[in-house]
């Protein structure tokens, strides 16, 4: 990660702060999920900021990378509605799901289709559910993360791998 610890030195140097090789390190391993030309295009953005008076901490480079939550919130309501639309329609409802995968994790968060089209809950509560599931799966899907609930951060070294390669 050069290119990363080059534009973290060089934020630095634009804040007039010292910056140790340790703090460098601790960057890279919290942000490390995010890749390199994100760290750095974060970087670069965050510095163009008018809001920018501070050197970044490692959340406001997050912030930067993943946008506005209410973004994808919004978009989660308007893929809800689609869905529900179709009602029980299995074969719509896949479709919508084949062109927006994070639609499908969003469906899982209200226990799966069946579960979602045979509930009695108020549908203004799944909807809730489900916009803020799809925020955050569009949010993992746009960056990289996996979808398939494995931690952000990475694992330690010596933690124990899974037969799939996973620490989860």
């Amino acid at each position: 990660m050069k290119a990363f610890a080059s534009a973290l030195t060089a934020a630095a140097v634009a804040y007039g702060i010292p910056i140790a090789p340790q703090r460098i390190e601790v960057y890279e391993q919290i942000l490390g999920n995010y890749g390199e030309d994100a760290l750095v295009t974060a970087i670069k953005t965050y510095l163009t900021l008018p809001t920018s008076r501070f050197f970044p901490v490692p959340a406001d480079l997050i912030a930067v990378i993943e946008g506005d939550v209410g973004d994808d919130e919004a978009a989660g309501e308007v893929v809800f509605g689609r869905i529900a639309r179709v009602g029980s329609d299995s074969h719509a409802v896949a479709t919508i799901i084949d062109a927006d995968p994070a639609a499908g994790v969003a469906l899982q968060a209200l226990g799966g289709w069946y579960a979602f089209a045979n509930s009695d809950e108020a549908p203004k509560y799944q909807r809730r559910t489900f916009a803020r599931s799809y925020a955050l799966a569009a949010r993992r899907q746009r960056i990289g993360v996996p979808m398939d609930g494995r931690p952000c951060l990475p694992a330690a070294p010596d933690a124990p791998q899974l037969t799939d390669g996973s620490t989860t």
